[in-house]
């Protein structure tokens, strides 16, 4: 007979820690009108980052877009300056919608009720 209060598994440190971002699961994304684009999820550190560089008036959406894009994007392999240029072609503003939220989701950034979630995961 086994102990149902016994505490679950605790994680692997060393599993934990090894990371590669090169080997992370990539997703494709289709472009109305222009292809496939494939991206990789932001890494924490890239997210947090993304989202203080969101956050300085100076720089805004426009710039989160930049960086986000830039970072996660697999194939084709966008620059910084490319994705300047592609938010200054007319009619990229919905591609880029599209690329952002995408970006978002795999990433995990959704929004989310985490009290619900929390409540959930943990009850009790």
């Amino acid at each position: 007979m086994t102990d149902s209060s016994e505490p679950p598994q605790v994680v692997d440190l060393a599993a934990l820690l090894d990371v590669d971002l090169d080997a992370a699961v990539e997703h494709w994304v289709e472009i109305p009108g222009r292809g496939r684009m494939r991206f990789r999820p932001m890494s924490r550190a890239e997210a947090v980052h993304v989202t203080n560089v969101m956050q300085d008036p100076s720089k805004g959406i426009a710039e989160w877009e930049r960086q986000a894009i830039a970072t996660t994007s697999v194939e084709p392999k966008l620059s910084h300056a490319d994705v300047k240029r592609w938010q200054d072609r007319a009619g990229s503003a919905g591609e880029i919608q599209i690329v952002s939220e995408f970006i978002t989701a795999i990433s995990g950034l959704g929004e989310r009720d985490v009290g619900k979630e929390a409540a959930t995961r943990f009850p009790g």
